[in-house]
């Protein structure tokens, strides 16, 4: 998926990335539409970095979980779920587990596998 898709969270139970909808109506547990908005920028941080080429889908979520859980680096500064944020922080993200995450990118039918 390009990079530059758009994403939005709606409530706890669906995510709207680029034209497709992530049904995550089984996903019991996001309990807050803050982890949903989270999970929804963490797909779009994801694609950026596996479009580099140079990590496989289980790299990248652990190496976003690393960064949620870093202090901050003097490169930009941010840590935490800051990282998401495409400009400043907003403080609107609750954080999600690697095992929600997992489960948008399981139910995100356009995600194509090599």
């Amino acid at each position: 998926q390009a990079e530059d898709e758009k994403v939005k969270s709606s409530g706890t139970r669906a995510i709207l990335y680029g034209k497709q909808e992530i049904d995550l109506n089984q996903v019991e547990q996001l309990i807050e539409e803050a982890q949903t908005r989270a999970v929804a920028d963490c797909l779009q941080a994801i694609s950026r970095e596996l479009q580099s080429g140079q990590l496989v889908l289980a790299e990248a979520v652990s190496q976003l979980e690393a960064r949620f859980l870093s202090l901050p680096s003097s490169s930009d500064g941010r840590n935490g779920l800051d990282c998401l944020a495409n400009d400043s922080p907003h403080g609107g993200y609750s954080f999600p587990r690697r095992f929600e995450i997992a489960a948008a990118v399981n139910r995100l039918r356009s995600l194509k596998t090599v």
